[in-house]
């Protein structure tokens, strides 16, 4: 091949990567001498594998333009182990990159799932830490108000935040007597109650609250209503968490979060009682650190329904964290021990079938050197030349 049947090409490839059919090598012109003959100033730089296939050009060129003789050793090789070991690990990619983005865990049935959002442990271990006279400092509760009725109530609250609550049911009191009627003084009157442990005024000023406002917190102050029941049993009967639970869920009886459940008489979907449950533990959590029947009871139904909607893995940190609170441990340990078996026999069901999507590349891959259509040496490659 003559040197000025090649240039023209190599002119017409300035700034482009080109590849050689027959050594399958990169190269990508940066520049060329002024010179209509002069091949000597070409700039070249070696690139990865590209579409060889669709640039024309010959090895003869690359030997005359970079004078480096054609080596059959700079054929394209694979590294087989490493290959191997990417094949593996896009195996798993999957599932590390869902679990950045959701909260994946193994359903009551030994099913993989992922579910949206943050996971509740997370969130009710954060509130737990936050201590609320610091919650009262940080949001200046004492000062916030734009008329004399919210400055006075707000106080009311910064006290009750700060462990205070008789002499915040003291101040709340003038205030219902002064402006009777309103919403806001009857449900922070059944807070304050209940905190300094009479729960049968609790109870008393919350239903009053629920009057006055049926659709308070999003309509789930029910289920304080249903806590407050629950304790003023409890005080008659010592052992009353000891078998029983706030709700008394029945299990077996949530299929699904579309399920209706009997909760106090009444109909519910697992979402809606989901729901109060998140509120009622973000709010006691605030003030209760320890041991606390109507907090353990309140997670241990958490766990029953995360088992039966969510992931086990939640499920069982629920009901662990209820045993933290008090909740008898003989209730919750069958349930912990079957829910982890189920969490081993799904975990090993998924490794086996990543092993086995591991086998079949690695066996595909012996097929490929067995036909010689991956190179891996120069030995293997002058036998195919």
């Amino acid at each position: 091949m003559k040197i000025r049947n090649i240039l023209p090409f190599w002119e017409h490839a300035k700034n482009r990567l080109v590849s050689c059919r027959r050594c399958k090598v990169d190269w990508f012109v940066i520049s060329h001498g002024k010179g209509k003959g002069d091949i000597q100033n070409f700039s070249v730089t070696r690139r990865r594998q590209a579409h060889w296939r669709n640039v024309p050009h010959t090895a003869a060129a690359q030997e005359i333009i970079l004078n480096v003789p054609f080596d059959p050793s700079e054929r394209y090789s694979v590294n087989v182990p490493r290959l191997v070991l990417i094949s593996f690990l896009l195996v798993l990619l999957p599932q590390s990159i869902e679990a950045c983005i959701w909260i994946s865990g193994t359903t009551k049935d030994g099913q993989r799932i992922s579910v949206s959002g943050e996971s509740p442990i997370i969130r009710l271990k954060s509130v737990l830490k936050s201590a609320p006279g610091a919650y009262a400092d940080e949001r200046h509760v004492a000062s916030l108000g734009s008329t004399a009725f919210e400055r006075r109530n707000n106080m009311a609250v910064d006290l009750i935040l700060r462990g205070q609550a008789p002499q915040a049911i003291v101040d709340l009191k003038k205030l219902e007597t002064e402006q009777p009627g309103n919403y806001i003084t009857a449900a922070n009157l059944g807070t304050a109650y209940e905190l300094a442990g009479d729960n049968e005024q609790a109870l008393r000023w919350i239903t009053e609250a629920i009057r006055r406002n049926p659709d308070s917190h999003d309509g789930t102050e029910w289920l304080h209503v249903s806590i407050l029941h629950a304790k003023i049993k409890s005080a008659a009967d010592p052992n009353y968490f000891q078998t029983q639970s706030v709700l008394n869920l029945d299990n077996t009886q949530i299929a699904s979060k579309d399920s209706e459940l009997n909760v106090g008489g009444q109909r519910r979907r697992v979402p809606e009682i989901l729901k109060a449950i998140n509120y009622q533990l973000e709010e006691r959590l605030r003030f209760v650190k320890s041991n606390d029947p109507a907090v353990a009871s309140l997670l241990f139904d958490y766990g029953v329904i995360e088992a039966a909607t969510g992931t086990l893995e939640t499920s069982v940190e629920l009901l662990n964290m209820a045993v933290g609170f008090g909740y008898p441990r003989a209730r919750i340990e069958p349930l912990v021990k079957q829910y982890e078996r189920t969490i081993l026999m799904a975990s090993l069901r998924r490794w086996l079938s990543y092993g086995a999507a591991a086998l079949a590349v690695t066996a595909l891959l012996a097929y490929a050197l067995r036909r010689r259509w991956i190179v891996v040496s120069r030995r293997d490659l002058a036998s195919r030349e």
